[in-house]
C-alpha cells in the first residue's frame, strides 16, 4: 500500500517522497522511462525539486527519468544527481542542415537547397518548427498559423521581466550588450550582457553570433513580438518606437538599418536627414 499524503508530511517531505518511492518503484529488470513535462509551470518547484532528487537516490538502475523544463534544472536536483545528471540545452537538440534532410526524407517529401535554407532560415533548427513548416509546404500555408501559435507558446512561457526585454529588443536585426542596454533602459551593461546569455542558452528563442557578440531573437519570435507591438501600442504607437529605435541605431552607427526602421515608420523626415549625411560619402571625393 502506498502512504496517503497528508498535510503532517509537508515539514518531512523527503522522508515521506522516499517511503514512496521505495512502495512504487519495483526492480524486476524490465527498463522503464518516467517523464515529467513543463516543469517550469510548477508554482511550488522548491518542493518538487527535493521530490525529484529522492527519486534519482532511490530510482532502481533500470528506471530512466527525464525532465522537460524551459528553466535550469533545480540547484538541489543537480547536486544530489551530479554524477547520473545528463543535461541537454535546446540549442545541442536543434536540427543542422542534414537532420533537416533526414526530416524531410522521412516525411516522404523533397526539398531544394533554396528551400532548405529557407527552412534553416525561417526556424533556425527548431524542430516543432521545421515539422509545422513541412506540413504548411503541403497543405497551401496552414503552417503560418500554427507557426505563430508556437512563438506564442513559447512566449508565453518566458518570465514577465524576460518578455518586457524581448519587447524592447524586437525591433533592431541582431543586438549586443551596449545597445540592449540603450532600448531597454537598464544601467547596468553586465546585468544586460548577462539577460541575453541566459536567453541564448535557449537558442531557440535568442541565438548568438559566432564571430561577434550580437545576438539575434528567433526570426518567428521576433515576427510575433513586432505583431504583438503592433496590438499593443496601435499602428502610430508602433511607428514612434520604430521611430525610437532607429534614431539610437542611428548614433550607435548603423545607419542601414536605422534608415529601414525610419521607412517603415514613414519618418521620411528623419530619412532625407540621412540620406543628405550619406550622400557625399557614397559619391566620394
Amino acid at each position: 500500500m502506498l502512504p496517503v499524503f497528508g498535510p503532517g508530511y509537508l515539514a518531512e517531505l523527503k522522508a515521506y517522497a522516499r517511503q514512496f518511492f521505495r512502495t512504487l518503484l519495483h526492480h524486476d529488470g524490465s527498463p522503464r522511462l518516467i517523464v515529467f513535462d513543463d516543469y517550469q509551470s510548477v508554482e511550488s518547484a522548491e518542493y518538487l525539486g527535493g521530490v525529484l532528487s529522492v527519486l534519482c537516490d532511490e530510482a532502481p538502475s533500470d528506471y530512466s527519468i527525464l525532465l522537460l523544463s524551459r528553466c535550469e534544472p533545480p540547484p538541489e536536483l543537480t547536486r544530489s544527481a551530479y554524477a547520473k545528471l545528463m543535461i541537454l540545452p535546446a540549442h545541442k537538440l536543434a536540427f543542422d542542415k542534414e537532420e533537416t534532410k533526414a526530416l524531410i526524407a522521412q516525411k516522404n517529401d523533397t526539398a531544394d537547397e533554396a528551400e532548405l535554407a529557407l527552412l534553416l532560415a525561417e526556424c533556425g533548427g527548431w524542430p516543432a518548427a521545421l515539422t509545422i513548416a513541412l506540413h504548411g509546404k503541403r497543405t497551401a500555408g496552414v503552417s503560418r498559423r500554427l507557426l505563430h501559435g508556437l512563438a506564442q507558446t513559447a512566449w508565453q512561457g518566458l518570465p514577465e521581466t524576460d518578455q518586457r526585454y524581448l519587447l524592447d529588443l524586437a525591433l533592431p536585426r541582431t543586438v549586443d550588450a551596449e545597445l540592449s542596454e540603450r532600448l531597454t533602459g537598464t544601467s547596468n551593461a553586465l546585468d544586460t550582457l548577462d539577460t541575453l546569455e541566459r536567453l541564448a542558452e535557449d537558442r531557440y528563442l535568442v541565438s548568438r553570433s559566432e564571430s561577434v557578440a550580437d545576438f539575434k531573437i528567433h526570426p518567428l519570435l521576433r515576427d510575433y513580438l513586432i505583431e504583438y507591438l503592433l496590438n499593443l501600442h496601435g499602428e502610430t504607437g508602433l511607428r514612434q518606437k520604430k521611430t525610437e529605435t532607429a534614431r539610437i541605431l542611428e548614433e550607435a552607427g548603423r545607419i542601414e538599418e536605422a534608415a529601414d526602421l525610419y521607412t517603415q515608420a514613414c519618418a521620411y523626415r528623419e530619412l532625407h536627414r540621412i540620406n543628405l549625411y550619406l550622400a557625399p560619402i557614397i559619391a566620394g571625393p
